[in-house]
């Protein structure tokens, strides 16, 4: 059992960003809601974290960018979809984040604002780096 930070692109803001269990590999397809995972290892301040991502994101027909780089002002979408942010051991195995991760991914978690025909919609992102 694991606890992790789930940010999700397709809840109300207000309900996007939240703390789960993870027991089991159903448990990640059901948070991310995707049919085909992947885990990247990306540094959220000043720590690395195993992010598990819909693997086919970006190929979706109206893709929602959920974690980006920012280097010299420059903003480089990096992963889209739902999010599941935890650590691993050393033998690769999802582990539980502290309280101390949590706050620190926090800090990291912003929100932007989408135009589109139906209306203004809001969605949280992470600032990540490779």
């Amino acid at each position: 059992m694991a606890r992790c930070l789930v940010i999700s692109v397709t809840r109300p803001v207000t309900e996007a960003v939240y703390e789960t269990e993870i027991n089991e590999l159903e448990d990640f397809y059901e948070h991310l809601e995707c049919g085909c995972m992947d885990v990247a290892n990306r540094k959220i301040g000043s720590k690395r974290f195993d992010i598990w991502v819909d693997d086919e994101g970006l190929l979706k027909d109206s893709p929602i960018i959920s974690a980006v780089s920012i280097t010299d002002g420059e903003v480089v979408p990096m992963l889209a979809g739902n999010l599941i942010i935890a650590n691993h051991d050393l033998e690769g195995n999802t582990t539980s984040l502290s309280d101390a991760d949590i706050k620190m991914i926090l800090e990291h978690v912003f929100t932007r604002v989408s135009v589109q025909d139906h209306g203004l919609t809001i969605y949280p992102y992470l600032e990540c780096e490779y």
